[in-house]
């Protein structure tokens, strides 16, 4: 595929060799965001989150910091790493056109 944005779920950078996969075939973005803008986003959505179904706003707060913890071994090897709030379509212009 080309020209193809595909945004892969939380976990999946995590297991097997998957990163360095995904590296070896294309660009790689991990946006970031702080646990509380996070939240922010996950709470009014929580009927679709089972997970999260009996959980306390700071029990979420806590499971999101965990994960992101977990996960940042395998999300620094992305690329790029950029801040959501400063994600624009010129800053993905200038990356596609980085390789």
């Amino acid at each position: 595929m080309q020209n193809t944005i595909i945004a892969c779920g939380g976990g999946t950078p995590c297991f097997y060799d998957n990163m360095k996969w995904m590296n070896e075939h294309g660009i790689t973005l991990f946006i970031t965001s702080s646990p509380a803008e996070i939240l922010n986003r996950v709470l009014p959505e929580l009927e679709k989150r089972p997970l999260f179904k009996n959980m306390t706003g700071a029990e979420i707060l806590l499971f999101i910091e965990q994960k992101l913890a977990e996960r940042s071994p395998f999300y620094t090897q992305a690329k790029f790493i950029m801040q959501a709030n400063q994600l624009t379509e010129a800053s993905l212009n200038d990356i596609i056109l980085y390789q």
